[in-house]
């Protein structure tokens, strides 16, 4: 199986998280190390989910790449924002409210890493 991994540089390192394993997280100083870890996490993750008889989800997140026309990116001071994070078999509300970096423009499930990141990097 594949699962998608979500990887989100911070300041003081990488995080990646499985949106379809929900708690399957990693931390690492590099993205190399994160994704070696991720990995591990993930088999780690699926192979208690079965010593304890519970399901392991299917993979159903998927991904997409959104096309920022330059002077949108480049743009300066406090804009407003939309963003979407969805997967095949549930549809997660979107957020949409003033915003001064990308880590603020996402719309996040509560408690995800990318969430805490982006409440770091907040003046």
């Amino acid at each position: 199986m594949k699962y998608v991994v979500v990887y989100e540089q911070t300041p003081n390192n990488w995080a990646a998280y499985v949106p379809d394993l929900p708690g399957c997280v990693a931390v690492g100083d590099s993205r190399e190390e994160t994704e070696r870890l991720i990995r591990e996490a993930v088999a780690l993750h699926i192979e208690s989910l079965v010593a304890h008889g519970d399901p392991v989800p299917a993979p159903g997140a998927w991904t997409g790449i959104v096309d920022v026309p330059s002077t949108a990116a480049s743009a300066g001071g406090r804009q407003e924002g939309l963003a979407l994070l969805a997967t095949d078999r549930a549809q997660v509300p979107t957020a949409r409210r003033p915003h001064r970096n990308h880590a603020d423009a996402a719309a996040l499930q509560p408690g995800s890493l990318a969430q805490a990141g982006a409440r770091d990097r907040r003046p």
